[in-house]
């Protein structure tokens, strides 16, 4: 990221961001990342109905997913939730992006839950509308992607498997996000 010069460009970090998190991904990560962000938000939003963390493997992500005139980052669909994450890295808050993002996503049944994603956190819970948006910051994911790398999971991944091949990018990708987003 650093030598294209893309060590700050929001939707590269996006697409990286996401393939971490699909638990199908080649990085051989499974859905270790994507449980350990949702417990994340779980633990953020104690008085709110958890996020069910089964079958995770038939979630969908999708990043740059448009709307009307807006777009959302990333977003999670789960059986009967959706995540919808909007990130920042040095831009600020669109004119009521976060109260657009919230009503266009706003699923008919099941829970949306709204995460804003930043270099830092300035309160732990923002208010957009009749959402609330829960603050998550790149160091926090930082850390559960070093979690999930070093947790012993790796002598599991000889090279016939087909998160081998994905795993040294998965650890280039940490070093970047270390480096330009903490």
């Amino acid at each position: 990221m650093g030598v294209l010069h893309l060590g700050h460009d929001e939707v590269r970090n996006c697409r990286v961001l996401a393939w971490l998190l699909d638990p199908l991904g080649a990085h051989g990560l499974g859905d270790r990342f994507l449980r350990s962000f949702l417990v994340l938000v779980n633990d953020s939003r104690p008085d709110s109905t958890p996020i069910e963390l089964s079958d995770l493997d038939l979630v969908r992500i999708l990043v740059e997913e448009a709307r009307g005139d807006t777009r959302a980052d990333i977003v999670i669909y789960g059986a009967t939730w959706c995540v919808l994450i909007e990130a920042k890295i040095f831009a600020a808050e669109g004119r009521q992006q976060l109260t657009r993002l919230a009503e266009l996503w706003a699923p008919d049944d099941g829970e949306l839950v709204c995460v804003f994603l930043t270099r830092d956190r300035h309160s732990s819970m923002i208010s957009a509308g009749d959402h609330q948006w829960d603050r998550c910051t790149w160091r926090e994911l930082a850390g559960l992607v070093r979690a999930c790398l070093e947790d012993g999971q790796d002598a599991q991944l000889d090279q016939g498997h087909p998160g081998a091949a994905g795993r040294p990018a998965a650890y280039e990708y940490l070093r970047a996000m270390e480096t330009y987003l903490t």
